[in-house]
């Protein structure tokens, strides 16, 4: 079974400013055969070898843009957060995770070459029950990754738009 739902709000005005808001729900509920879909020993006879689990997603993001002079700003900022439980014959399993990203960019063009500079980001916070510390506690894995770029893309001639006209 799966059930999602979304919404989404926007705005566009003059010189190029526009917002948008999304927001996202979902909820799946599953079933898959274990143990990984084998048992070479036959150890699990007459046990329903299906796990059954939950899953749940929840997103929120929002951007926007406008411009300055020959410069345009883009931002965009996202949190999301999905849980998993499970129960199969080999007992409970939970899963939770979280994670926030954000990029802004900034385009121009100087001299018929068009560029784009900005900086990027990943924040994420997870926690399982299969990663655990030696008397059994869940361990926090948390990671963040972000980086700048910059990139030049030169206009080499005219561009021309060609129209076809379907017969």
């Amino acid at each position: 079974e799966r059930a999602t739902g979304s919404v989404s709000l926007g705005w566009s005005g003059d010189r190029g400013r526009q917002m948008r808001v999304d927001a996202r729900v979902g909820r799946t509920e599953r079933g898959f055969p274990g143990p990984f879909g084998s048992d070479p020993l036959g150890l699990y006879q007459g046990v329903d070898l299906v796990s059954r689990g939950m899953n749940d997603f929840t997103s929120l993001a929002g951007s926007g843009a406008f411009r300055t002079g020959t410069l345009t700003h883009r931002g965009r900022v996202t949190w999301s957060s999905a849980e998993s439980d499970s129960i199969s014959p080999f007992g409970p399993y939970e899963d939770r995770t979280s994670r926030t990203t954000g990029r802004y960019q900034l385009d121009t063009t100087v001299r018929r070459i068009d560029l784009s500079a900005g900086w990027e980001f990943v924040h994420e916070e997870a926690e399982s029950t299969f990663v655990t510390g030696e008397q059994g506690q869940r361990v926090p894995v948390r990671r963040s990754v972000s980086g700048w770029f910059v990139e030049g893309r030169p206009n080499l001639g005219r561009s021309r738009v060609l129209h076809h006209v379907a017969a």
